[in-house]
Formats: structure tokens, sequence, C-alpha cells
């Protein structure tokens, strides 16, 4: 129990000698955590905004009978679209 005081006793005094850079450091700590939150909690929000798009995301493809590919050129009911297909 001693020995528990007395470290505690040495990291006070300690610190209250040195107060100025400890307060730096704290201050370096604090200011680097507020900033590593910020970085989460934008990440959190850019996957939430991700998931909202893709479930909105719709895709149609509309197709008939009458289309054909030949080479770089789709044929439908006789118009020519040019292209990669």
């Amino acid at each position: 129990m001693r020995a528990v005081s007395f470290f505690f006793g040495e990291a006070g005094r300690s610190l209250w000698r040195r107060r100025g850079g400890s307060l730096l450091a704290v201050a370096a700590s604090t200011i680097s955590l507020f900033v590593l939150g910020l970085f989460l909690l934008g990440g959190v929000n850019a996957g939430r905004i991700l998931e909202r798009w893709s479930a909105a995301a719709e895709f149609s493809v509309y197709l008939t009978d009458a289309a054909t590919v030949t080479g770089h050129i789709l044929y439908v009911d006789g118009g020519a679209h040019f292209g990669r297909w």
C-alpha cells in the first residue's frame, strides 16, 4: 500500500514540476483523439450514405426478340446501333 501511495505522490510531483510539458502532452492527446473521432464518425456516415444509394439504385433492361449482334453493330428492329456490345 505504501508503494502505491509513493507512486502516485511521485507522479503528481513530477507532473507539477513539468506542468507546461504535461499540459502540452494532454492537449496533443485530446486533439488527436478528437480528430480520430471525427474520422470515425465521417466513415460511419459515408457507409450509411452508400448503403442508401445502393438500395435505391435500379437497373432496367429492355429486350426484344428482333435484336441480333453482328461484330460491333447491334441491329434492333431494322435500326443499326454502332459500338461495343
